[in-house]
């Protein structure tokens, strides 16, 4: 009996766990609104208020206010160009933040967009590296959205990168790299980057699986 609990329990994980592998995907989600957008953004995130810890090209041109705006947990709702970035093949072209300490990944928002349809363009790659190895940068997403048909007026863009399964992009990042990539004109607006952590357990369900164990452990 100890012996056949212990197979179907060991079955049932692996089991699982090879379903999870098997069907576990990257998902990117984007959206856009024009006007007022009511898009809301995180100033307890991961990266709030860190500076890059590298970065190349220029951020600041047409009134764009550098890269400082990605992180400072903030997307007003109306507003000229100073709550943008300017990212792309022409110019700021990549930007690396280093996290204070390791963490999983649960999603990452990008919030973006112009005054009118013509730099409201997401096109950029993530990457990431762990704590085991801090210099090596592994690919985790691509995004290339463009809202069709072109909007008129002031654009909002949002674009969500989470994983289907487990809810868990990566794990052990120390660090995470955007890339710019080619735009229709070159670059676009960026107003913010969020990178969620993966919640803690709720004590309830730490205390189910203690639960759980004692009952194992009384059925040997």
């Amino acid at each position: 009996m100890k012996t056949t609990l212990k197979t179907t329990i060991a079955s049932l994980v692996l089991t699982s766990l090879a379903t999870c592998v098997a069907s576990a995907a990257v998902v990117v989600s984007s959206s856009f609104q024009t006007g007022t957008h009511t898009y809301v953004v995180s100033s307890t995130d991961l990266i709030n208020a860190l500076q890059p810890t590298s970065s190349s090209g220029s951020f600041s041109i047409d009134g764009t206010s550098g890269a400082t705006v990605l992180t400072n947990g903030v997307f007003p709702t109306s507003g000229g160009a100073g709550r943008f970035t300017a990212g792309g093949n022409a110019q700021g072209t990549s930007v690396t933040y280093t996290l204070p300490t390791a963490a999983s990944i649960a999603s990452i928002d990008v919030y973006g967009g112009w005054a009118d349809g013509g730099r409201d363009q997401q096109s950029f790659s993530v990457l990431y590296a762990t704590s085991i190895d801090p210099t090596t940068f592994l690919p985790l997403a691509t995004v290339n959205f463009e809202p069709t048909p072109t909007p008129s007026g002031v654009v909002a863009t949002q674009s969500i990168i989470s994983e289907d399964v487990t809810g868990i992009l990566a794990t052990d990042v120390i660090a995470l790299k955007f890339n710019f990539n080619t735009t229709i004109n070159g670059w676009s607006g960026y107003a913010e980057f969020d990178v969620n952590a993966v919640p803690e357990p709720s004590a309830a369900l730490l205390g189910g699986l203690g639960l759980l164990g004692i009952k194992i452990r009384r059925r040997k």
